[in-house]
């Protein structure tokens, strides 16, 4: 790449609206699940699998749009003309993802801080679910933060090995293309991949407890539909492809069918958790320092 570039580059206000409203919703659509975890303080419900994938998705789907997207950063560090303005919205695909990355983050890491931990009232079956969840909750903590630590070395390594370490102008001359743009391929069939896989164990973990539990319903009310606006969008951004798109495409979809089953369940007629009969005065921990539960399963 060299600097016709950063010349090629157009203005759309369109694209900039649209873009900034999504990322706008993006957010506030987190909002009523991060204060559902705070209002009933638990996370149990949610599936430590759905957030293994979900965070593995989510890392890559980041890094693959960094990656793609890393020329137009150059250009708005080097080119005279490309306004603040101009920058943000020929970035929005990176400012959009880096949204998605940075809520999910904060789910993933809601449900370690609202883990259940009042055995109060529980059944034996649900104190050994429990039991079994926080020992997949901490493999799950493991594997994603390795999968991150490897994910940002690679892509320093990829972007160095692409666009080198010279001095300014020549950062926009890419001597080797095929690292960045090879890795950038990677991680979006690892996003797409992912978002095959990731809604289907909160589909099956949501119905194998006949409840909606932590899920917020109002969120996934938001997200569901404007997951295509939102891939609609990514679609408009420079630099991206197909890669960068298909796994939130996917995602959309299960994220109706996770929908529609709470809903379901919502308007069906069950009984309340066991966990409901806790009283204030009655609290247990479940988590000993950080590892085994206190209490045993019996």
């Amino acid at each position: 790449m060299d600097n016709s570039f950063c010349d090629g580059a157009t203005h759309e206000a369109i694209k900039f609206v649209v873009g900034a409203l999504i990322t706008t919703g993006l957010f506030v659509s987190y909002i009523p699940q991060f204060r559902k975890f705070v209002t009933t303080r638990s996370s149990d419900g949610i599936s430590s699998l759905f957030l293994l994938l979900g965070a593995i998705g989510a890392t890559s789907s980041f890094f693959n749009m960094v990656l793609l997207q890393f020329p137009n950063i150059q250009c708005c560090l080097y080119s005279d003309w490309w306004t603040p303005s101009f920058c943000v919205e020929n970035t929005l695909g990176l400012f959009q993802v880096g949204t998605q990355f940075a809520c999910f983050s904060t789910v993933f890491i809601m449900f370690y801080v609202y883990f259940p931990r009042d055995l109060t009232g529980y059944t034996p079956s649900d104190l050994r679910r429990i039991h079994r969840e926080w020992a997949t909750a901490r493999t799950v903590a493991y594997a994603v933060g390795t999968f991150l630590v490897g994910t940002i070395i690679a892509a320093i390594w990829a972007l160095v090995k692409t666009h080198g370490a010279e001095q300014q102008p020549s950062l926009l001359r890419s001597r080797d293309v095929s690292a960045a743009e090879w890795l950038a391929g990677v991680l979006g069939l690892i996003a797409t991949g992912t978002s095959l896989f990731m809604w289907m164990p909160q589909i099956v973990e949501t119905w194998i407890q006949q409840r909606v539990g932590a899920l917020s319903i109002p969120m996934l009310l938001m997200q569901a539909p404007g997951s295509f606006v939102f891939v609609y969008s990514i679609t408009k951004q420079p630099g991206a492809n197909w890669t960068s798109w298909v796994s939130f495409l996917v995602a959309g979809i299960l994220q109706c069918v996770l929908l529609a089953e709470c809903l379901l369940l919502q308007r069906a007629p069950h009984a309340p958790p066991a966990a409901a009969a806790t009283t204030d005065g009655e609290r247990q921990p479940l988590l000993a320092g950080s590892s085994a539960p206190a209490n045993g399963s019996a």
